[in-house]
């Protein structure tokens, strides 16, 4: 009786889950090219020095690297974990991490966010170009 009442508490526990971290399960939906569609700044615009613009263009490449061409002409580096996109720009002196909020990915739309307790909200929004 009780190594049954361990198993059924177990069970129970082991069944959650988080599901924000699971909007995005597979790092293959990304790769492709996307065209930017919507650059919201909010009060980030005075801060943030040639970022990303509608119209301009990033790859996601299956090696896990990336490149932007437009207003903000970079490359570097990406994983996607859960909800979770890191980039990391090769231009970047200090090589650090820039991690987004994945709100939507589908196969056509990708939509991203950054939140920040001072700054409030980026987002962005990309159209997919091909694969």
């Amino acid at each position: 009786m009780m190594l049954a009442m361990i198993v059924a508490a177990l069970s129970f526990t082991a069944c959650g889950g988080d599901d924000d971290d699971d909007v995005v399960n597979d790092s293959a939906s990304l790769v492709g090219t996307w065209i930017c569609t919507v650059a919201d700044l909010g009060e980030w615009e005075p801060y943030v020095r040639d970022n990303t613009k509608p119209g301009d263009i990033t790859r996601f490449n299956s090696d896990h690297t990336y490149e932007s061409e437009g207003n903000n002409n970079d490359r570097g580096r990406w994983s996607l974990s859960g909800s979770k996109l890191t980039v990391i720009s090769d231009y970047s002196s200090v090589q650090v991490p820039t991690t987004y909020t994945v709100t939507e990915l589908s196969s056509t739309t990708l939509s991203i966010s950054l939140s920040d307790d001072v700054l409030g909200m980026i987002y962005f929004s990309f159209r997919r170009q091909s694969y």
